[in-house]
């Protein structure tokens, strides 16, 4: 399905295309989806897939097709495919943009983003659809730890991002020639973007009180899991008895054994990373981080960036209760901006070397987590950086 509108931004006439692809939102890969073979490839990468549910958008902007394109991001359907397909990106803070008329996967943590070929173009098209929060209130729905009450009051306070927070622990968590590539990166114009930040300072992105990186991990799994079961719009959906493919099939067979002590235990993860982000960002920092911790799995199978299996039936086999490594490394990096409600930009920031991966190189972003409510602030941030690297869409 695909749908054309066009909007006046800035005196600018640009066009954007919202293609949609049958992903389920349970899975980074779409083929492993599929009960098909037909897959879209990167056209940043061509041996590799494009990413997660709103891959099509972000396609059609690797492609040139279109300016910019809207996605939505539950648990990272518009931040990973960025980084796969080498283009700008941006989440929003959970509430801002309103979703009245989209299907809910799990309300408390789906918001609209959208993609674009440069970081100005990202910050117009983010004017625009921000302001519509401002004329007809905010939509979205409501629940969980980290998207809900004070975003109003958050949001008549004046953001000054000035703080430059380096999350180590999430560099570790991402493949070594993809952390390596991200600070030659930056390195390359430290000096400037001390100049528009702060020198970088390293701090932990996950609390250990609340159980580190994989305490994040499950407390989205099993919160959104949860949750997506309530939908209304997945329960019917379930009720038609769909045809789903392995994978997708895994995860809602797993879903359903989610307990109500776990989902408990989720949402008090959940508030307790959300306040410590909360405390940490404050009203003037941002938080570095890779947007995905490998580049885009081969269209193949083989060396995959998901969970390197080759085949559809032997991802299913281990999809749902045992994640794979780097399926839980992509999951980590994504729940922290999902559970806590916070907007995160994704810029592409490099390209490993064809020699560093199996099947060639591919794009890798880098993002920035803001404050709640700092949407705007993080998205002229985001402009200034990629002025100061020289960054675009390749």
């Amino acid at each position: 399905m695909s749908e054309f509108l066009r909007f006046s931004i800035a005196e600018k006439e640009l066009f954007f295309k919202k293609m949609t692809f049958f992903f389920f939102a349970y899975r980074p890969s779409p083929r492993q989806n599929s009960t098909t073979t037909t897959t879209k490839n990167s056209p940043s990468s061509p041996p590799r897939l494009c990413g997660g549910s709103s891959s099509g958008s972000a396609c059609a902007v690797a492609a040139r097709a279109v300016d910019f394109a809207l996605g939505s991001d539950t648990g990272g359907s518009v931040r990973v495919p960025a980084s796969y397909c080498g283009v700008f990106g941006f989440r929003p803070s959970h509430g801002r943009v309103p979703m009245e008329g989209a299907q809910a996967l799990a309300p408390s943590f789906d918001t609209a983003g959208w993609f674009a070929r440069d970081a100005e173009t990202l910050r117009d098209v983010g004017k625009v659809l921000l302001s519509l929060e401002a004329a007809g209130g905010g939509g979205g729905g409501g629940g969980g730890g980290g998207g809900g009450g004070g975003e109003k009051k958050k949001r008549e306070k004046s953001f000054e991002l000035k703080r430059w927070l380096v999350a180590a622990d999430a560099f570790d968590r991402a493949r070594p020639e993809v952390s390596r590539a991200l600070f030659d990166a930056v390195a390359k114009h430290k000096k400037e973007i001390e100049e528009i930040l702060s020198a970088p300072s390293e701090v932990s992105l996950w609390d250990t009180a609340a159980g580190g990186s994989e305490g994040a991990r499950d407390a989205f799994r099993f919160a959104q899991a949860a949750e997506a079961l309530r939908a209304d719009a997945l329960g019917a959906f379930l009720e038609t008895d769909p045809e789903l493919g392995p994978v997708a099939k895994e995860r809602i067979e797993w879903a359903r054994t989610v307990t109500t002590e776990q989902e408990a235990g989720a949402l008090r993860a959940r508030a307790l990373l959300s306040s410590r982000l909360d405390e940490m960002l404050r009203d003037d920092g941002v938080i570095a981080l890779p947007a995905a911790p490998d580049t885009a799995p081969l269209a193949t199978g083989e060396g995959s960036a998901v969970d390197g299996a080759a085949s559809a039936a032997a991802a299913a086999a281990a999809a749902a209760a045992a994640p794979s490594s780097s399926r839980n490394a992509l999951l980590e990096l994504t729940a922290a901006a999902g559970l806590a409600g916070l907007p995160q930009i994704v810029l592409p920031a490099a390209v490993l070397p064809p020699a560093t991966v199996v099947g060639g190189g591919g794009p890798v972003g880098l993002s920035f987590i803001g404050p709640r409510g700092s949407d705007l602030e993080l998205l002229e941030l985001g402009v200034r950086v990629s002025r100061a690297m020289g960054l675009s869409c390749k």
